[in-house]
C-alpha cells in the first residue's frame, strides 16, 4: 500500500519538484499544495489531517511552525534540509562560470559574522555550521522565526549597499524575492535528487512504523472492587456489567473482545481502536458511558505493547499505579515506552506509582531533570531504599530491576549528566573483568525528598 505524501510548499518549489522528481514510485504518491502566507500554510495543513500520511515542507521554518501547532494524530512532518551537496556544487559551478568567484563576497544564511566561507570550505566545516544554524532556528518561536528571516534579508541588503556582496546562496525564498530588484544574483538552494529521495524514504519508513504501531495489541483492564462469588446480587450485577460492555462495543462498532476473570474484566483490541475509543487517550469512555464501572471497578488501566502479553502487563501496572497515586478518576494509560497518562483529564501527563515519602511534584521534576521517565526514577529509588544505601553500581540495577547492562549504564549516565549522581570509586568484580564504577545517588535522593523538607517561606522580621 503506497504512502500518501503532501508537499506543502511555495509554488516555485512545487514547480521545481514536479519537473525533476516522480510523483508516484509505487512506494509513495506525492500531491502538491501551494501556499503564500503562514496562515495559508496552517489552513492547508489542517485540511490534510486524515487525508495523507505525511507532509513535507520546504525547510525548517515552515516545519517548525507546523510542529508548534501540536495537532494530535496529525500527519508525520518532515522537511528538506539545507542541502550541503547542492551548496558545494553551486559554488563550484559559479566559480567556473565566473572564472573567479571571491568567496568573501558570497552571502550565506548559516555562517555567523566574521566566519570566512573560504576557511569553512577548506576545513570542510560546513556541515557543522549548518547543524548549529538549524538548531538555532528550531529554538525560535513563530514570531522569532519571522524576525530572523527578515533580519537575514536586511543583512544581505546592507552588504550589497556597502559594496561587499556579489552573490547570495539562501534557502529562504523571501531573500530571493526581496533581492530581485537589487541587481544581484540570489540563488535559492533547491533540494538535490538525493536529498529529495532521502526525505521521502525517511517519511515512508516513519509512516510504515506508525501503521505497525497502530495495529499493535492493546488491553483495557478493569479491576473489580471485590470478588464475593457467594453474593448472588453481586453476580447478577457482574452479568449486567458484561452485557453493558458488549452493548457499548457493538453500538460504537469497536473491534474488541471481552474476557472475564474472578478479579477483573479485560477488553482486547488494537492500538488504533483504543486511540479512537479514548479520543487520543484524553478520555475514559467506559467510565463516562457505563455507570457500573464506577460502582464495580476500583480502577481502569489501559495498556499498549508489541504483544498482548506486554499490553496486558502494562494495563495491570497502570491499575496499580492509579491506586497508589490515589487518582480521583482512577483511569490510566501505560504505553510500551513506560509513559503513564492520566484519563480523562485531557492532559497527557507522565506519572508513576510513588514510593513512600516522595511527592508527585518532586518525582516529575527529578524525572524531567534527568530526562528519564518517572517510572525509571521510581524504580531506581526503590533499589536505593531496598539496599539502605545511596550508593550503587550498574550490576545492582541489573540484578534488582532485570535490566540489560546497556540500559543500566544509560540510566546512570543520564543521572550523572543531570548532576543527580557522581562516581565515588570502583568495586572489583568476582571475575577477571573490569572493576565496576560505584555511583553516589545522594543528589537524586535529595531532589526527590526536597519537597518534604522545604522550610516555610513565611518569615518574620526580628
Amino acid at each position: 500500500m503506497a504512502i500518501h505524501i503532501a508537499l506543502l510548499v511555495k509554488s516555485h518549489l512545487a514547480h521545481y519538484c514536479e519537473q525533476n522528481f516522480p510523483k508516484n514510485t509505487g512506494h509513495y504518491v506525492v500531491s502538491y499544495h501551494c501556499y503564500e502566507t503562514l496562515t495559508e500554510l496552517q489552513q492547508l495543513y489542517l485540511s490534510l489531517i486524515g487525508q495523507v500520511d505525511g507532509v513535507v515542507t520546504s525547510g525548517l521554518v515552515p516545519h517548525t511552525y507546523l510542529q508548534q501547532l501540536k495537532i494530535p494524530n496529525g500527519p508525520i512532518l518532515s522537511y528538506f534540509h539545507f542541502d550541503i551537496e547542492n551548496t558545494y556544487r553551486i559554488i563550484l559551478r559559479e566559480s567556473v562560470q565566473r572564472q573567479h568567484l571571491e568567496l568573501s563576497r558570497v552571502g550565506t544564511d548559516f555562517l555567523p559574522a566574521g566566519v570566512s566561507l573560504q576557511q569553512v570550505l577548506k576545513d570542510d566545516d560546513m556541515p557543522q555550521y549548518v547543524r548549529l544554524f538549524e538548531q538555532h532556528l528550531c529554538s525560535l518561536s513563530q514570531h522569532e522565526l519571522e524576525t530572523e528571516e527578515a533580519q537575514i534579508l536586511e543583512g544581505y541588503r546592507n552588504l550589497y549597499q556597502a559594496g561587499q556582496l556579489d552573490y547570495v546562496l539562501t534557502y529562504f525564498y523571501s531573500c530571493v524575492v526581496g533581492m530581485a530588484d537589487w541587481s544581484i544574483d540570489c540563488h535559492y538552494l533547491y533540494p538535490s535528487e538525493s536529498e529529495y529521495h532521502r526525505v521521502m524514504d525517511h517519511l515512508c519508513q516513519e509512516a510504515n512504523l506508525l501503521q505497525a504501531e497502530r495495529s499493535s495489541p492493546a488491553v483495557i483492564h478493569l479491576s473489580l472492587t471485590h470478588t464475593n462469588s457467594r453474593d448472588t446480587q453481586y453476580e447478577l450485577r457482574l452479568s449486567e456489567f458484561h452485557i453493558s460492555l458488549l452493548d457499548f462495543l457493538r453500538q460504537r462498532q469497536y473491534d474488541a473482545s471481552i474476557k472475564q476473570g474472578s478479579h477483573y474484566f479485560e477488553l482486547y483490541t488494537d492500538f488504533n481502536t483504543l486511540e479512537t475509543m479514548t479520543n487520543h487517550f484524553t478520555v475514559c469512555p467506559l467510565r463516562t458511558n457505563l455507570p457500573l464501572v464506577g460502582q464495580l471497578c476500583q480502577a481502569v488501566g489501559y495498556g499498549t505493547g508489541q504483544t498482548f502479553f506486554k499490553a496486558k502487563q502494562n494495563a495491570m501496572e497502570a491499575v496499580t499505579c492509579a491506586l497508589n497515586l490515589k487518582l480521583s478518576n482512577l483511569s490510566v494509560h501505560l504505553d510500551d515506552s513506560g509513559h503513564l497518562n492520566q484519563l480523562p483529564s485531557g492532559i497527557q501527563q507522565k506519572a508513576t506509582a510513588l514510593p513512600f515519602g516522595i511527592t508527585k511534584q518532586s518525582l516529575l521534576a527529578t524525572a524531567e531533570q534527568a530526562k528519564l521517565s518517572p517510572e525509571t526514577i521510581s524504580h531506581i529509588y526503590s533499589v536505593i531504599s531496598a539496599t539502605g544505601s545511596d550508593s550503587l553500581t550498574s550490576q545492582e540495577l541489573i540484578e534488582r530491576l532485570g535490566l540489560s547492562l546497556r540500559t543500566a549504564n544509560r540510566y546512570l549516565a543520564h543521572l550523572v549528566q543531570a548532576n543527580l549522581a557522581y562516581s565515588i570509586g570502583q568495586k572489583p568484580t568476582m571475575t577477571k573483568g573490569r572493576p565496576q564504577t560505584i555511583y553516589s545517588l545522594t543528589p537524586m535522593v535529595q531532589a526527590l525528598c526536597s519537597a518534604q523538607s522545604e522550610p516555610n517561606t513565611t518569615t518574620q522580621k526580628p
